[in-house]
């Protein structure tokens, strides 16, 4: 007969009308149960085997013993078997026994537990992905990656704080490094996980920012060889935390929990620190300029490895891997782009996985001469200060950049040379449906910018409430507009004909768009300007700052302050007639396609 496997042990809990997560739970504690009584670190009328050979009529006795003797209430999750028939709750411990005797568990692998058969489960999911609220898991090859980056070695400590799966601590304990792990829920599968990998090593409940538990004898913070981390994204702490801090770890007076995390992992690591954060922190304002700039001016960044869209499961939030060395000295950063080069494959329509993370991870040894390439280069501490940003994608499009403006076109910042004029907010849309007297104009879209010559149509109609009238005039389109998408076709840009004043109806720009309006006395012709957005050097430039994982978007931060090359009068004035064609011809074009279709309008029609 074959021998129970992990996969049948949480099966069958399943079975039981148990929820997903307490079925997790509930497997995770059996399987504790078990390992603890081979360790005999339970009362023998405790312990699994005795409770096999007394049978039935015991079990539920033995497992209420367990529950109370196990240190620190670890098997508590047991408990939820109290309402099973007596026959089901023996054969789950005869299967959580046996999985156990037949050595199945002597080479661990979380991974494989939580994506056990996905044909087994409901709507072909895998137990973790239903799971995935209580028990975030990452990627094996993300945690593989991190790992290598942190350089961990043998008889290392290692900070693990938030290791809820307890995935960095078996790593790095399987390389002969001692982990400590701080996790801010309690959490009994993280001990029991680790418990079964035969990781010796306390898992404490605090959150690391606020109580920090590895503490020095005198009471300061204790450094550990590395650390290790993919804290939560998108918290925000009181404010005391960073203002009355007893350790003083955080110089930027800030709610924000991203900064917040990496001055903790840095006041606790010696020698390197591996982080996962939020891409926000690449090119964020206030706390994350501070924190950026701050670790960019003492060399403490080694690496930003911007990962691909759809790494995490539980998540769409585009993140990067920052590698920091705390002691300082580094001039230059290494920066890999994941997400567009030869680092991943697919493995659905919205998630990817990495493709050999050890080598990836060994890719920020290397020479800078081997560099640049599109996506990875290296740049120097001042080159990264000039840019204000660590956004991949913007530092690699300049060391990379196709193109070098002759002398004769100096750089300029593009808030120099246009205003913006925001689109209509959406609040005063929504009022249009509340009056009866109405104006209407019609909105600009991404749909309406075409690939050649000027914006020809704007067929979406909004009708707005009168009192609006006043408000809305600011916002109406004026002849050489340059309207630029910023949300979802980030990029695309179109320019309005001088044309626009002469419809009936006013146009505005849609809510994904922008209007960018020469400044008064700008050095450049507006109709160039487009031209240069639109030509492949500005889209290289525009792309440069696009963020967002599920939808793309520019900031308005970033767009003011990119670098614009200004052309020369003679350049301008042959981009003007360059764009007068494309408009002429495109008159033709649509003057032909209209006598085209009239062709055949009369055939079959009827009388």
């Amino acid at each position: 007969m074959k021998a129970a496997q992990s996969s049948d042990l949480f099966r069958y809990l399943l079975d039981q009308a148990l929820s997903p997560s307490v079925a997790f739970a509930v497997g995770w504690a059996l399987l504790g149960w078990a390992k603890l009584s081979e360790l005999s670190r339970l009362p023998e009328s405790a312990k699994v085997h005795r409770a096999l050979e007394d049978g039935q009529a015991f079990i539920g006795d033995a497992l209420s013993k367990a529950v109370i003797a196990s240190e620190d209430q670890l098997l508590n999750d047991l408990l939820s078997l109290k309402g099973l028939p007596r026959e089901n709750i023996e054969r789950l411990v005869h299967m959580a026994w046996e999985i156990l005797q037949s050595g199945e568990l002597d080479n661990l692998s979380l991974e494989e537990v939580l994506s056990l058969d996905k044909n087994s489960f409901e709507h072909g999911e895998s137990l973790g992905s239903q799971a995935q609220g209580t028990f975030p898991l990452l990627p094996r090859e993300l945690v593989e990656l991190m790992v290598e980056l942190g350089e961990v070695k043998s008889h290392d400590s290692v900070y693990t704080p938030w290791d809820t799966s307890s995935q960095f601590s078996i790593a790095v304990h399987r390389l002969g490094a001692i982990p400590y792990t701080e996790t801010p829920e309690r959490q009994n599968v993280t001990r029991l996980v680790q418990l079964l990998a035969n990781i010796e090593a306390p898992v404490h409940c605090t959150d690391p920012v606020v109580q920090p538990t590895a503490l020095s004898q005198k009471g300061g913070l204790a450094q550990f060889d590395v650390a290790l981390a993919c804290p939560p994204f998108g918290g925000r702490y009181e404010r005391y935390v960073s203002q009355q801090d007893q350790w003083g770890r955080f110089p930027e007076q800030t709610t924000s929990s991203t900064v917040l995390v990496v001055r903790h992992l840095l006041a606790q690591a010696k020698r390197r620190v591996v982080v996962l954060v939020p891409s926000t922190l690449l090119s964020g304002a206030g706390a994350e300029a501070q924190l950026r700039n701050d670790l960019v001016r003492r060399g403490m960044i080694r690496a930003v490895l911007a990962m691909p869209k759809g790494l995490l499961p539980v998540t769409g939030v585009a993140t990067a891997v920052l590698v920091l060395d705390p002691h300082g000295g580094n001039e230059q950063v290494h920066f890999i782009d994941v997400g567009h080069g030869p680092f991943y494959k697919p493995v659905s329509k919205t998630r990817w996985s990495l493709i050999d993370p050890v080598h990836l991870a060994r890719r920020i040894h290397q020479s800078p001469a081997l560099l640049p390439s599109t996506s990875e280069a290296t740049r120097t501490r001042s080159e990264i200060l000039d840019a204000n940003t660590l956004q991949v994608s913007r530092l690699l499009a300049q060391a990379t950049s196709s193109f070098t403006p002759p002398p004769s076109q100096p750089l300029v910042r593009l808030a120099d040379l246009v205003h913006t004029v925001r689109p209509l907010h959406p609040t005063l849309r929504k009022a249009s449906q509340s009056t009866e007297t109405t104006f209407r104009v019609h909105e600009v879209g991404a749909q309406d910018l075409p690939s050649h010559g000027y914006i020809r149509d704007a067929p979406r109609q909004l009708d707005l409430p009168v009192q609006l009238l006043a408000q809305t005039e600011s916002l109406y389109l004026e002849p050489l507009d340059i309207v630029l998408i910023v949300k979802g076709g980030a990029g695309k840009v179109g320019i309005v004909s001088k044309d626009v004043r002469q419809l009936s109806t006013p146009w505005i720009v849609g809510q994904s768009g922008i209007v960018l309006r020469m400044q008064a006395f700008a050095p450049v012709d507006a109709r160039a300007l487009f031209l240069l957005l639109r030509s492949n050097q500005g889209q290289e430039l525009l792309q440069s700052i696009v963020v967002g994982a599920t939808t793309p978007l520019i900031q308005l931060r970033e767009l003011m302050a990119l670098s614009i090359w200004l052309p020369n009068s003679q350049l301008q004035d042959e981009a003007i007639q360059a764009l007068e064609l494309e408009d002429n011809l495109q008159d033709q074009i649509d003057q032909l396609r209209h006598e085209q279709a009239a062709i055949t309008a009369h055939l079959w029609a009827q009388p």
